[in-house]
């Protein structure tokens, strides 16, 4: 519940990083080829933070 006015600050962040820098290499092959999980992962963060009095 928003009780009025309040100094807020937000921040967004996106980014890309490979999973094989993190030691995470498991896949396995599908049927009519490819492979299930990609070697890039893609994330976006939302975060807000409300200042107290």
């Amino acid at each position: 519940m928003d009780k009025g006015p309040k100094t807020r600050a937000g921040f967004v962040a996106t980014g890309r990083l490979n999973r094989h820098d993190f030691g995470v290499s498991w896949n396995s092959p599908l049927d009519r080829g490819g492979v299930v999980v990609g070697s890039d992962v893609e994330f976006t963060l939302d975060a807000e933070g409300i200042l107290e009095a």
